[in-house]
């Protein structure tokens, strides 16, 4: 047997994920073995806790969250074993005088139930954390014997678990993911509605992103810096359809906070087209043209070291770069949201480059702009402007490499002033000092 504790702030996400999950999918393979509650549905479970947490308004970990799993290996236990095994548990950790709620789910291969305890009692007090994984571990071995389980001799405990996390730390991408992860956690374990765990995630520095197809939401995402991860990329508890019912998400209240992420998303965005291709047949080859492994070769080779991944979805390519940065592909535009304007300029105009794209157009910020036409020009594309503000944009840029070609040709300062020294001799005659002494011949 394995027990996993986490700990959190709120009750609300994570009685929605343990009693309903992403589309129902939980909701005839989810049921309560045990619990000394008066409520059925998250709501009111949550509106109980509630009370006690009340009690500890400056305790930012209120929740005991314990995952106790069997080896796919060990025989079937019944409701009522499952209903020891959590009393026992909690008993064993300090918990007797606590409320919680054990739920058995029947979804995976290997047998588990999740236990939700407050760590507040019904007095008042907190119950302590210290060695608590030693105590889980020491309760997991009394059971075992006592129901005849299988020890996890095979399987990494969670304290090795931690032991390997401390000695081998995640860096790069898998780090940043990791960080993301917790926070967006963290912020579902805290939240009470749908805005409070979009607020909770920003508080944390990662911005919630939806992707929208007319009123329907086919996606969500969190970005933190210049990465950016699919929740379904952070764990199945994440997606969109497990979010939802996590933070029981209501169409017409919770609408308005997606369509102000929305705004968000598409203020920050950066994109670039090919303005001139205006041939519906063009505009189909580019997109086959994500399906051509030649030209995935050519964007690898073009990148080289800098590249992590590229990843097909649907009619996109996905273009993932080892600092973060990820450009998307639609064919005939490019997309990205980084913030260094100048490397996501560059990259799609490298892009452009192996596409074969004779000209190119910006739209976002305007520094991202001006950096794209500084980038465009120098590979030798055609940039076409928008908008006036654009055409004004692009004059500057346009002077600024006027001035650099002008500086470049230009004589130096000192050979100028020689120059001039020159004609000085000249007018008035002046011998110069360099000249070699004329030699005059006598007759004799």
């Amino acid at each position: 047997m394995i027990a996993k504790l986490v700990k959190g702030g709120g009750f609300r996400g994570a009685l929605g994920y343990l009693l309903e999950g992403p589309k129902g999918a939980r909701r005839e393979q989810a049921h309560i073995v045990a619990t000394n509650m008066a409520g059925e549905t998250p709501r009111e479970l949550s509106q109980e806790f509630g009370v006690l947490r009340r009690l500890r308004p400056s305790l930012g970990k209120a929740v005991c969250h314990a995952s106790i799993s069997l080896a796919p290996e060990d025989r079937s236990l019944t409701d009522e074993e499952f209903s020891f095994i959590a009393k026992k548990f909690l008993a064993g950790m300090g918990f007797d005088d606590c409320p919680y709620i054990a739920v058995r789910h029947e979804d995976t291969t290997h047998q588990h139930i999740h236990v939700l305890v407050s760590r507040i009692t019904t007095a008042g007090e907190v119950v302590t954390d210290k060695n608590d994984f030693t105590r889980a571990e020491k309760i997991m071995r009394e059971l075992e014997q006592v129901y005849m389980l299988r020890a996890p001799t095979e399987l990494p405990t969670q304290r090795k678990v931690i032991h390997d996390a401390v000695t081998k730390p995640l860096t790069g991408v898998n780090k940043m993911k990791n960080e993301i992860r917790s926070a967006v956690e963290e912020a579902v374990t805290e939240s009470e509605d749908f805005r409070q765990f979009i607020d909770g995630c920003k508080k944390r520095g990662v911005q919630p992103t939806v992707h929208m197809s007319g009123n329907r939401v086919c996606g969500f995402a969190f970005r933190k810096g210049t990465l950016r991860v699919k929740g379904s990329e952070l764990g199945r508890m994440f997606s969109w359809d497990a979010l939802r019912q996590r933070l029981d998400y209501q169409e017409i209240a919770d609408f308005p906070v997606l369509e102000e992420l929305l705004t968000q998303e598409r203020e920050g965005l950066q994109t670039a087209s090919c303005p001139n291709d205006s041939d519906a047949k063009r505009k189909r080859e580019q997109v086959r043209q994500l399906l051509d492994d030649d030209y995935l070769a050519a964007v690898r080779a073009k990148f080289g070291d800098d590249l992590a991944d590229i990843q097909r979805e649907q009619s996109m390519l996905e273009i993932r770069f080892k600092d973060g940065g990820m450009l998307r592909d639609f064919g005939d535009r490019l997309s990205a949201q980084d913030n260094d304007a100048k490397k996501a300029a560059e990259r799609m105009v490298a892009v452009a480059m192996v596409k074969g794209w004779p000209a190119i157009s910006f739209n976002g910020n305007n520094e991202f702009v001006r950096e794209g036409m500084r980038a465009a020009i120098s590979a030798g594309l055609s940039v076409v402007a928008k908008d006036a503000a654009q055409e004004q944009l692009l004059a500057e840029v346009q002077a600024e490499g006027t001035m650099s070609a002008g500086a470049a040709l230009a004589p130096s300062p000192l050979v100028e002033a020689s120059k001039r020294l020159d004609a000085v001799r000249k007018l008035y005659k002046e011998p110069d000092p360099q000249a070699q002494p004329k030699q005059r011949h006598f007759k004799l």
